[in-house]
């Protein structure tokens, strides 16, 4: 009779390999799974008795955003709290390393345009103790975590190293070296990859493109030659595929020459652009030797607003800027609720006026109330502009009384036969060989969306509950997508199925009863910034190398997790070139061109103070209602300049001798 140290009995075993769900008993010793099949004979020292239960292993999420928010929470909230065992960030080309003292609220800046983490926050939770990216890796390897976690290096802040205040403009030879060395720097101390972006979507906080955006074939292939000469990895990317044939063309080109793995944000647009994209990707990967894969969201993108929030219907109206905005949630919501301050605030036009996002944002046919078990796939008759036909009364008193009542609206862009439409070729994206589940973005995009508990998502509505278009995606794929898929993308292969020899990484789950709940505003960052944080019930144990982190939901507080230095390494040593630090990057790889990162909708790039998610709103905001401008809570996204203006600092902190406040 064996030994081990946990024994999972009579689980309904999801292995991850996209086999049917089998019953059967896990025996777990140090860590590994030891042995896997019924009615296991063996001494233990814990039983868990699994019966009627799902187990599956553990998700491995590899976009995030918890570059900072690792550095003061272990748990890297919400995602462990719905069954992510491991987790990538470094996402996008924002990052923090490497980074010298001078140039830390640049850095901090970025990251709260592009991904919208409160400024005010990142400044108070981080502290720097690194300024190389070996430094960095050191400092990670540190942290004790509830999952282990991949970081990679990032454009950005490599661009602002190697270049100082020159970071926005063309780089000079001297500086693309350098660069590339930073580069084979990071690789060489165990980052996973090298993150860019290239959409017009990313700015700052003053409507700027971050630096790299336009990034020329020079730049890119010294990049790749860097991650080449490092030991190569994986080259992850953001961007518009404005002109996708071009885009496909020389991504599929570098990651064929110089061995590397090429990833990227997969939308699923029109029905013509996403046969296009899977024509283009079974070019790369079957014709030209490329290993490219495309990264797709599970749902929707759905963002969120209520009376709490940052955003609202009613947040551009002056009187709500000048009266409520800066009251506490409490005092907002008693004279938001009064008679006349209601009649007042319908009375007056948005200073948003038309600035495309928000128009997009509050469109009442793409507008929908969250009830306590959201539905993310909506008729069209669920939606605001269908509910006040049918009250009888304007958009904007519904949507006002609405707010008033204390409910969560989310914009979801199109409910009914849209919707559905939408995420059709969604599901198509998820299921095809070259794309992985991705862009969850746990740890960003706070203020208005709650995307991180997508592996619930994709087990509630795409597995169990869907009953539109063509239906459900099969549980044992759906567990294969976002566990042995994943982990194989980031080279992961201790992990991400049930099987002998393999991490006990495992989630134990009441799939019946397991729910997504409602997203909620709560203000646990630093200095009580705001964020929105989604809950789950269901999940009764999740193990994170053999120890329970979570319980019914709770942490345990075992922090079992840490860093994990680059696997892909040896995985990809029989394709990588052999690259020297005076190696021609070119002599490897030339390429005709690399097009100009373009929008697919020009109308939105013609005015930088109306583009790009959140960010834009607050450039909106400034720029639309500067005379009645104020600080309306900690954490909002407000540049140093204008934090200056009110009398605060780059922290939000009252400036000294400030004679304003």
């Amino acid at each position: 009779m064996i030994h081990c140290d946990t024994l999972i009995k009579n689980g309904n075993i999801c292995d991850g390999t996209g086999n049917e769900v089998y019953v059967s008993d896990i025996a777990i010793k140090n860590g590994v799974i030891i042995a896997v099949g019924p009615n296991l004979q063996t001494s233990h020292d814990e039983l868990i008795d699994a019966t009627g239960l799902l187990v599956t292993p553990g998700f491995v999420d590899v976009h995030t955003h918890y570059d900072g928010q690792i550095t003061w929470d272990p748990y890297c909230s919400p995602s462990t709290q719905h069954g992510v065992t491991t987790l990538m960030f470094g996402n996008c080309g924002v990052g923090f390393a490497p980074c010298r003292p001078e140039d830390r609220s640049k850095l901090i800046g970025l990251l709260e345009g592009v991904e919208d983490i409160p400024g005010t926050a990142l400044h108070e939770g981080m502290e720097f103790k690194w300024e190389t990216f070996p430094e960095y890796m050191d400092f990670l390897s540190k942290q004790e975590t509830a999952c282990d976690f991949l970081a990679m290096a990032c454009h950005v802040p490599i661009r602002v190293y190697a270049m100082g205040d020159r970071a926005e403009k063309t780089p000079t030879v001297e500086e693309l070296k350098y660069m590339r060395e930073l580069v084979a720097e990071a690789m060489e101390c165990g980052a996973v990859g090298l993150s860019t972006s290239r959409t017009l979507l990313h700015r700052d906080l003053e409507g700027t493109v971050v630096p790299g955006t336009y990034g020329d074939k020079l730049e890119l292939t010294e990049l790749m030659c860097g991650m080449a000469q490092g030991g190569g990895g994986i080259f992850e990317m953001v961007q518009d595929f404005a002109d996708h044939e071009i885009e496909m063309d020389w991504i599929s080109k570098l990651s064929a020459g110089f061995g590397v793995k090429v990833s990227f944000g997969f939308g699923p647009g029109s029905e013509r652009r996403v046969k296009s994209m899977f024509d283009l990707l079974e070019k790369a990967n079957e014709t030209m030797g490329a290993q490219v894969t495309g990264q797709v969201a599970v749902k929707i993108q759905g963002l969120l607003q209520n009376l709490g929030s940052k955003f609202h219907p009613f947040v551009g109206h002056p009187t709500y800027v000048s009266e409520l905005a800066g009251l506490a949630l409490k005092e907002r919501r008693e004279l938001f609720s009064h008679p006349a301050m209601r009649k007042r605030i319908l009375g007056e036009k948005s200073g948003f006026g038309d600035a495309p996002f928000a128009k997009n944002m509050f469109n009442p046919q793409g507008l929908y109330v969250l009830n306590d078990i959201p539905n993310y796939e909506p008729g069209k008759n669920e939606c605001v502009y269908e509910l006040a036909k049918r009250k009888g009364c304007t958009i904007d008193e519904l949507m006002y009384d609405l707010l008033a009542e204390g409910k969560t609206l989310t914009a979801m862009g199109g409910g009914g036969k849209k919707g559905t439409a939408l995420l059709e070729r969604t599901k198509r994206l998820m299921e095809h060989p070259w794309t992985v589940v991705g862009l969850g973005d746990g740890g960003a995009h706070l203020g208005l969306l709650s995307e991180a508990p997508c592996p619930t998502f994709m087990l509630t509505h795409w597995v169990r509950d869907r009953t539109v278009g063509t239906g459900a995606i099969p549980l044992a794929k759906a567990i294969k997508l976002q566990t042995h898929d994943t982990a194989e993308l980031v080279g992961l292969n201790d992990r991400g199925v049930i099987a002998k020899g393999k991490r006990a990484d495992i989630n134990i789950i009441d799939f019946e009863n397991l729910q997504l709940l409602k997203p909620q505003l709560v203000h646990d960052l630093p200095t009580n910034a705001t964020r929105w944080m989604q809950k789950s019930t269901g999940y009764v144990r999740t193990l994170v190398k053999g120890v329970t982190t979570f319980k019914n939901g709770e942490p345990t507080g075992a922090l079992p997790g840490r860093l994990v230095r680059n696997p892909l390494a040896q995985q990809l040593k029989g394709r990588i070139p052999h690259i020297t630090s005076s190696t021609n990057a070119l002599d490897i790889v030339d390429i005709a061109t690399i097009p100009q990162p373009r929008s697919t909708n020009d109308t939105l790039v013609d005015d930088k103070d109306l583009v790009g998610g959140a960010s834009a709103m607050a450039r909106a905001a400034r720029k639309n209602l500067a005379a009645a401008e104020r600080v309306t809570s900690t954490g909002n996204m407000l540049s140093g300049k204008v934090l200056n203006q009110v009398g605060l600092d780059s922290r939000g902190k009252p400036l000294k001798n400030n004679s304003k406040m």
